[in-house]
């Protein structure tokens, strides 16, 4: 069953996260694809009316990774330059990106940005916080491009539905807290909504494996939470955002009765 086209930003972020792999080489077995590309993956059938949406490739790295090859020397030998923040890596034409994060709780040195990956350089990854369930609920999936004019296909970890759930939920938090989410903010929210649409015992059987995770578990625990706030009603910051997100394009009331409904369905069943 065919889903949502992708927009062309996404055609491109796609080429950017086939173009990081090629860089990072070996590499690859502690990649685990994160982000709205791996939210794409698992909504690929869930039919919206909007299309997909992201402008780039969000890779977690697992540690303990391999000293060799140097990861900063691989990216810049792909073409590749450091943004502005740690992980950041721009490709040449300025038109992809490519995010290599590290889940905050796995970090060598708290409470800074860089991830600090022994043997390689301190711009090479950054930590984030939320993505730690990524690292029990991810399976290997087929990637391929979204270009017709690109053949290249790879077999990739991906993170499951309830770890970017929760990913999403500390993503959407930290945007709020921050007073201006934007047009990023209501994607993001509305990528909820997309995997809320799941069936709902594969987010609970994801909830399942992250919570009997020593490292994932707290974090699970605390989406929970920030879902709760995110989307209990029509009022909450993350509804209002996922409605917003499609006024003038789609359905918002739509959106939002049944973000709520879907939301409140999978609390509940959690805290049962």
């Amino acid at each position: 069953m065919p889903g949502d086209v992708a927009d062309p930003t996404a055609v491109a972020a796609r080429r950017a996260l086939l173009d990081g792999l090629d860089a990072l080489g070996p590499h690859a077995p502690f990649v685990v694809l994160v982000g709205a590309q791996a939210v794409y993956v698992h909504t690929e059938a869930v039919v919206t009316g909007i299309a997909l949406f992201t402008r780039d490739a969000d890779m977690m790295l697992v540690p303990p990774v391999a000293t060799a090859p140097d990861i900063e020397r691989a990216m810049h030998d792909a073409g590749f330059t450091s943004g502005a923040q740690p992980g950041i890596w721009i490709s040449g034409d300025g038109e992809r990106q490519v995010d290599l994060l590290v889940p905050d709780a796995m970090a060598r040195r708290p409470g800074r940005r860089a991830a600090y990956l022994a043997g390689h350089g301190r711009r090479a990854a950054r930590l984030v916080p939320g993505i730690e369930g990524a690292v029990v609920d991810s399976a290997p999936r087929a990637i391929s491009a979204l270009d017709p004019r690109d053949v290249r296909r790879v077999h990739l970890r991906v993170a499951g539905p309830a770890a970017l759930l929760v990913a999403k939920a500390y993503k959407l938090t930290d945007r709020l807290a921050e007073g201006r989410p934007g047009r990023l903010g209501t994607k993001d929210a509305f990528d909820a909504y997309r995997l809320l649409r799941l069936p709902s015992q594969d987010l609970l059987a994801g909830f399942a494996r992250m919570a009997s995770d020593p490292v994932a578990a707290p974090v699970a625990a605390q989406g929970i939470v920030k879902l709760s706030e995110l989307f209990l009603d029509a009022h909450a910051p993350g509804t209002l955002l996922a409605r917003q997100h499609v006024e003038g394009i789609g359905e918002p009331e739509i959106v939002a009765l049944s973000v709520v409904a879907l939301a409140r369905e999978l609390i509940d069943a959690l805290r049962a």
